[in-house]
C-alpha cells in the first residue's frame, strides 16, 4: 500500500493532536528519533494526577503530512479520520 503526501502541513498535524488531545484531557508528547522519525506518545492521568502511558505512533516527518502516517493517530486518540480533517481545516 503506497502512501501519498496530503494537503495538510506536518505542523498543522501536529498542532491538531495537541487540539483533539487537550480536549479529551490527554496529553501528547513528541520525541525526535532517527533521522526523520518521530515518535507521539498519548498521555493520560490517573486521579492522582499523574501520567500513563496510553499508546504511541511514529511518523515520518516531511513538509506534509502522508496518508499512511495520518491514519496512525486514529486509534491512539480515539478518533475517526473525518474528525480529524474537521480539526486540520480548521487550521
Amino acid at each position: 500500500m503506497s502512501s501519498i503526501p496530503t494537503k495538510y502541513k506536518f505542523k498543522d498535524f501536529e498542532r491538531a493532536i495537541h487540539k483533539i488531545a487537550e480536549s479529551k484531557g490527554l496529553k501528547v508528547n513528541k520525541e525526535n528519533k532517527r533521522g526523520s522519525a518521530r515518535r507521539f506518545e498519548v498521555l493520560e492521568f490517573d486521579k492522582d494526577g499523574k501520567p500513563k502511558l496510553r499508546d504511541f505512533w511514529v511518523n515520518h516527518e516531511d513538509k506534509f503530512i502522508y496518508t499512511r502516517d495520518m491514519k496512525k493517530c486514529l486509534n491512539p486518540l480515539g478518533i475517526t479520520k473525518e474528525q480529524l480533517i474537521e480539526v486540520l481545516e480548521e487550521s
